[in-house]
């Protein structure tokens, strides 16, 4: 065998080695294809936050013309500026037509022209039997009025409740 040939069958042997290291399994394997770039959606939701309307209440307190109302000690407030209590019984007298009767005192802070008006419901236990009712002559501001209201034909031991009280325009 020559130098050359030698040579030959080396550069054969040597590209056969090249060849056979690139296989797998015995067969011949193709440079891998490029992988192309993957295109990805992503959606976002984004939150926008919308200013919104902020409307302020202020409360302004406007002082009265009317003064304020504080009825006499042992009085109860009915409105209108006019105070109630049930009178003490040796303080009045029923009429003697009447089986029962009641007295009530009132006290009007700026007075009531037309007098002011009292209404009565009238119990025998729990049982409403009548209403009754009544008014004063006119009130004066800052007096104090007695009334009394009676019953017939219901009989005695009767009780009586407040119902209303108002202060009448003259």
């Amino acid at each position: 065998m020559t130098t050359g040939s030698a040579s030959r069958v080396g550069a054969v042997i040597l590209i056969l080695g090249l060849v056979g290291s690139c296989s797998v399994g015995g067969q011949p394997q193709a440079a891998p294809v490029p992988i192309p770039p993957v295109t990805v959606t992503q959606t976002v939701t984004a939150t926008e936050q919308v200013p919104t309307t902020i409307i302020e209440t202020t409360t302004v307190e406007v002082p009265s013309s009317v003064p304020v109302f504080a009825p006499p000690a042992g009085f109860d407030d009915w409105g209108d500026h006019v105070g109630a209590r049930w009178s003490d019984q040796t303080t009045f007298t029923c009429a003697e037509s009447t089986e029962s009767c009641w007295g009530v005192d009132l006290y009007s802070a700026l007075g009531c022209a037309g007098g002011i008006l009292v209404v009565l419901d009238v119990f025998r236990d729990d049982t409403k039997l009548t209403v009754i009712d009544g008014k004063t002559d006119p009130v004066t501001a800052g007096a104090t009025v007695n009334l009394v209201l009676g019953q017939t034909g219901n009989g005695s031991g009767l009780t009586a409740k407040i119902a209303d009280i108002r202060c009448l325009a003259g």
